[in-house]
């Protein structure tokens, strides 16, 4: 397990909290990609191999998947599995194509800055995690100054990178697998 202990004190954001920062109103619409972007997160314990492609997970972290549809950006919660609209802030730009959608975790940084790191692409459907790191990387204009795209790679340079301390605790390395699949890793 990697922590980042610091002069500063890190305390959890409260799912109410990270729900008032990143969405508007709930979203009773239901768009044809919703089904796909909100399925669960499945975040299991288990072993990061050296090859596996692999980032961190932030320590008491929410799950928000953003969703382009309809013009519109969608902020889909996975911790009470609800749709809204997404803020302003956290809205996808409009050169963003409908039908895509993008998984990130919220944090608050110890300087209090609330954002979203996207640290995975939902939709399009694509299986290899590398694959849907380069597609994430590309999409970088999309996302507003909220949201970071997050690193992710090799689990030796990520251990060490973690170890360097981040602005924010982290609870493990968890690697990439099929859409919405992480494996964390245990100590």
């Amino acid at each position: 397990m990697y922590l980042n202990l610091n002069r500063f004190d890190f305390c959890p954001m409260h799912l109410d909290e990270a729900i008032a920062a990143v969405c508007g109103e709930i979203c009773l619409q239901v768009h044809l990609i919703v089904t796909a972007a909100t399925a669960p997160v499945k975040l299991e314990p288990g072993h990061v191999r050296d090859d596996d492609h692999a980032t961190w997970i932030v320590d008491g972290t929410h799950f928000f998947t953003l969703v382009k549809a309809g013009g519109r950006t969608l902020a889909f919660c996975h911790t009470n599995r609800t749709l809204f609209y997404a803020k302003p802030e956290f809205s996808l730009g409009p050169a963003a194509p409908d039908g895509h959608a993008f998984l990130g975790q919220i944090v608050r940084d110890n300087d209090s800055t609330v954002r979203l790191l996207m640290m995975d692409l939902v939709l399009p459907r694509v299986e290899d995690p590398r694959a849907r790191g380069d597609c994430l990387r590309r999409c970088a204009d999309l996302f507003p100054s909220a949201c970071v795209i997050q690193w992710a790679g090799a689990p030796d340079a990520l251990r060490r990178f973690v170890a360097g301390g981040l602005p924010h605790a982290v609870s493990g390395i968890a690697a990439l697998g099929p859409p919405l699949t992480l494996t964390q890793e245990v100590q």
